[in-house]
């Protein structure tokens, strides 16, 4: 099978960079031959190799400044370079590892263990690519996970937090509130003003129903009520009769809504007793009507009434003359009482006065 990757080979000597240009292609690898310290920089601005082939001592830029140059750039520094050199002595040959080289073969090499090396620095530079790749995708996927932990905390805290609020209002709200399933109506919280309305211990009332409790005071009620609550969803302000445990028969202001609980639906309801309200309002109804009819028997006067314009006797219906205070008496609850007014009391005076003289 043939070898990928592509290899800078850097060598002054023209002969020893032919030969190992020679070798590399035969074993399929693409080359990029360089001749300087300095064509070998140039020629990686515009592409990149797998891997560098280095002699060291090199007329102008030698290899140790050519491996700087390379490992001080960011997007150079992770390409292995293999030093190869006939004269290194034992400190050259440990400077090169400082200056980041992953290996070194002496002049002249054995071109098996040349292509051996190549291959397992190559093997080794893309199992550490695909480590590195490896390695970021899992630092993005534990970001990620994080990010996820902390909002799931964060919206399983404000659930929380929501629940306790929705709890505390449940438990203490003035009206009778329930929470049951919407399926059978099996009772799963009731607060206490649930239980004083009708008469009944919460351990009466959980995980049964409504029907078998006798809440309904007719059985077809709760039907209906689902009926309404699976076509739109709530149903609100329902003026409902309902029976205590008692027996006693009450009038309720019924308002619920399908909540999802645990995946299951749910009836939220609340009641408020209108019962003395329902009382109050039909005895105002009764004395309206009473009012009503007192006031129908009331006698008045409307209308032109004929009067004689000299006696001042008044006709009634049945074509009869009579004094208007008879008239009015008889049609109104009206009493009289006698007087004289100013002007008659100076006539009487006068006609009594004429009297005496002529006695």
């Amino acid at each position: 099978m043939k070898n990928t990757g592509t290899i800078m080979v850097v060598d002054d000597n023209l002969e020893t960079l032919i030969m190992i240009v020679n070798i590399l292609q035969a074993e399929g690898y693409r080359t990029l031959p360089a001749n300087s310290g300095e064509l070998a920089l140039n020629a990686m601005d515009s592409q990149l190799p797998d891997l560098v082939l280095l002699d060291i001592r090199m007329p102008g830029i030698d290899g140790f400044e050519v491996c700087r140059q390379i490992k001080k750039e960011e997007r150079t520094r992770h390409i292995p370079i293999i030093f190869l050199s006939a004269e290194a002595d034992r400190k050259e040959r440990v400077d090169v590892f400082d200056l980041g080289a992953v290996d070194f073969i002496s002049k002249p090499f054995c071109q098996e263990e040349l292509l051996a090396r190549i291959s397992t620095h190559l093997e080794l530079w893309r199992l550490r690519q695909h480590l590195e790749e490896a390695n970021c995708k899992l630092s993005q996927t534990n970001t990620l996970l994080h990010e996820e932990i902390t909002e799931r905390r964060q919206t399983e805290e404000a659930l929380r937090e929501s629940e306790q609020k929705f709890a505390k209002t449940f438990h203490s709200s003035p009206v009778a509130m329930a929470l049951s399933t919407l399926a059978d109506g099996l009772f799963l919280d009731v607060n206490e003003q649930f239980l004083r309305f009708n008469e009944r211990s919460r351990e009466e009332v959980i995980g049964r129903t409504a029907l078998e409790l006798g809440f309904w005071d007719a059985s077809g009620q709760r039907q209906a009520i689902v009926a309404d609550l699976l076509a739109g969803g709530t149903v609100h302000n329902r003026e409902l009769p309902v029976l205590t445990k008692s027996g006693e028969l009450r009038t309720v202001i019924w308002s619920g809504e399908i909540v999802i609980i645990g995946k299951e639906p749910c009836l939220l309801s609340s009641a408020m007793d209108i019962t003395e309200r329902k009382k109050t309002e039909e005895e105002n109804k009764e004395l309206i009507l009473g009012l009503q009819e007192a006031l129908s028997q009331v006698k008045t006067l409307k209308g032109i009434l004929p009067i004689c314009s000299y006696c001042k006797k008044i006709r009634d219906d049945k074509g009869y003359w009579e004094l208007v205070e008879s008239y009015v008496t008889k049609h109104t609850d009206a009493l009289f009482s006698h007087g004289m007014c100013p002007e008659c009391y100076e006539i009487a005076m006068n006609e009594i006065q004429k009297l005496k003289i002529k006695e």
